[in-house]
C-alpha cells in the first residue's frame, strides 16, 4: 500500500468514528424521548363541612392481584412478564419507604395492579357527560373511544386558549399503555352473620404512555419509577408528564477496511 494513502487512512479513521458516534447521539436525543403521564387520586371522604385532610395510609403492604386489562380487540405488542412486573414494583415500593408485610400479619394497605392497553377517562373533560362503551376500573375502558356529550360551558374553556392545552386534551383521548396501582383498606375480620362490607379504596395511581403499540416489558421499569413518587399522593392538576427515553437500539460497526485505489488508466 502506498505510504501516503496509509497515513491518510490512519488520520481519517478516528474522524470517521467521531462522525458516526456524533450522528448516533444526535439521532438519539429528541427522537427517542416520550412522556410518562401520571394521575394520582387519594380518597378523602366528607367529614363535617369539608373533606378529610390528607394523611398517610401506611407503608406496610400486601400485593393480592396482578391482572391484565381485558382488551380482545387491540392486544399488547408482547405478553407481559408478570414476574418482572412484580419484581420492579417491589423495588420501587421499597425505594419509597414501603415494606412488604410479613406472613401471617395484617398489612396496612392491600395493593392491586392492573396493566395493559386501553382508554382512560379524559381528565380535561371532567365537565362533560361521558358515556363509556364498556366499564372498567378507575375509568379504564378497553372497548374503544367514548361518546362525549358536552353539558353547559366547561370550567376549562379559558385554558383551551393556553399554548399546548388543546394538544393535551386530544392526546389524553388516545389509547394508552397503562399501569394502575390501587391501595385498599384491609377488611376487618368478618363476624358470623354480619353483612359483607364493600372494600374501601384509599388511593390509586395511574401511569400511562401515549403509544399503546410499544412493548410494556421494555417500559414498565421507567413507568413505575416515574409513578412511584406519587403513590399515596394527590395531584392537583389533571396529570403530570415526566419526560423519559425509549430503550436505545445499538448498531455494531466493524473495523473499517482501507480499499486500495485503482491504478490510473494509461
Amino acid at each position: 500500500m502506498n505510504p501516503i494513502f496509509r497515513r491518510l487512512a490512519q488520520s481519517v479513521r478516528p474522524l470517521c468514528f467521531l462522525l458516526l458516534a456524533g450522528g448516533r447521539l444526535a439521532a438519539t436525543e429528541g427522537e427517542n424521548t416520550f412522556p410518562i403521564n401520571v394521575r394520582a387520586v387519594v380518597d378523602r371522604p366528607f367529614k363535617g363541612f369539608g373533606v378529610e385532610p390528607l394523611r398517610e395510609h401506611g407503608k406496610s403492604y400486601a400485593i393480592v392481584s396482578i391482572e391484565q386489562i381485558d382488551n380482545p380487540t387491540n392486544r399488547l405488542a408482547r405478553p407481559v412478564n408478570e414476574f418482572a412486573l412484580l419484581k420492579n414494583l417491589r423495588h420501587v415500593l421499597a425505594t419509597h419507604g414501603f415494606r412488604e408485610a410479613p406472613a401471617n400479619t395484617r398489612p396496612e394497605i392491600i395493593l392491586t395492579v392492573l396493566y395493559g392497553r386501553g382508554w382512560l377517562r379524559n381528565p380535561y373533560l371532567d365537565d362533560s357527560m361521558i358515556d363509556e362503551l364498556s366499564g372498567g376500573i378507575d375509568g379504564i375502558s378497553a372497548g374503544g373511544a367514548r361518546v362525549v356529550t358536552i353539558v353547559g360551558i366547561p370550567k376549562n374553556v379559558i385554558r383551551h386558549k393556553e399554548p399546548g392545552y388543546e394538544e393535551k386534551v386530544q392526546r389524553a383521548d388516545g389509547e394508552k399503555l397503562i399501569l394502575n396501582l390501587t391501595a385498599w383498606q384491609p377488611p376487618e375480620p368478618r363476624k358470623a352473620g354480619a353483612k359483607k362490607v364493600k372494600p374501601r379504596q384509599l388511593w390509586h395511581t395511574t401511569i400511562n404512555t401515549d403509544d399503546a403499540d410499544q412493548d410494556l416489558n421494555e417500559l414498565m421499569e421507567k413507568m413505575l419509577a416515574a409513578g412511584a413518587a406519587y403513590f399515596d399522593r394527590e395531584i392537583e392538576q389533571e396529570e403530570v408528564s415526566i419526560p423519559s427515553t425509549l430503550p436505545e437500539g445499538r448498531v455494531n460497526v466493524g473495523t473499517p477496511t482501507v480499499v486500495e485505489p485503482n491504478p490510473p488508466r494509461k
